[in-house]
């Protein structure tokens, strides 16, 4: 379902269906709720998602829902590296820059091709403290092992869905999307 903005978002039902299935998978295999729920999203959070992501975590302690995005905003820095891999800033209209790429003091090198352009947190809904969020982006910028970057951009989490996306959309006409869907093999 898309908006007049053209941007995607689900309905509120269909929030809350996601996450009680992901947490019923996360019970079966663990024996346990899960004390934290983070959501991560490509798009800011319409009202009927956000009350479906809660509603489908109930029974789950804390609750974070985060939106990412992008802007043409590049900070800039004395001598000739990059910014920092790491460096946060906050906007006056709450949103957060974050460089998931970037110079590496301790490896005393930046390796990109051009200078880095930061993430941006649009949103955060939950009681997380946002260094805490951000150093778990940063986490989870390393954890792509199909390649051999430091780190990517995205956290695996946005990266590993936009692959996944893309190899949907070549699928030919004929295959039946229930067959390949759950079977993790088609998307390594």
């Amino acid at each position: 379902m898309f908006d007049e903005s053209n941007s995607p978002h689900v309905s509120g039902s269909s929030a809350s269906k996601l996450v009680r299935q992901a947490i019923e998978v996360f019970q079966r295999t663990r024996g346990t709720l899960p004390k934290r729920i983070v959501v991560h999203k490509t798009s800011r959070f319409n009202e009927g998602e956000k009350e479906g992501f809660l509603a489908g975590a109930e029974n789950v302690e804390h609750v974070d829902l985060l939106a990412f995005g992008t802007r043409d905003i590049k900070l800039v820095r004395w001598g000739t590296n990059p910014p920092i891999r790491g460096t946060m800033v906050r906007l006056p209209d709450q949103s957060v820059l974050l460089y998931t790429s970037g110079y590496i003091p301790y490896l005393d090198v930046y390796p990109g091709p051009r200078v880095p352009s930061p993430l941006e947190i649009l949103e955060h809904h939950g009681r997380t403290q946002i260094d805490i969020l951000c150093k778990e982006i940063l986490a989870l910028t390393k954890l792509n092992w199909n390649n051999a970057k430091f780190c990517t951009k995205a956290p695996i989490t946005i990266g590993f869905a936009k692959r996944v996306g893309a190899i949907m959309r070549e699928s030919p006409p004929d295959i039946e999307i229930n067959d390949v869907g759950t079977k993790f093999k088609f998307y390594m």
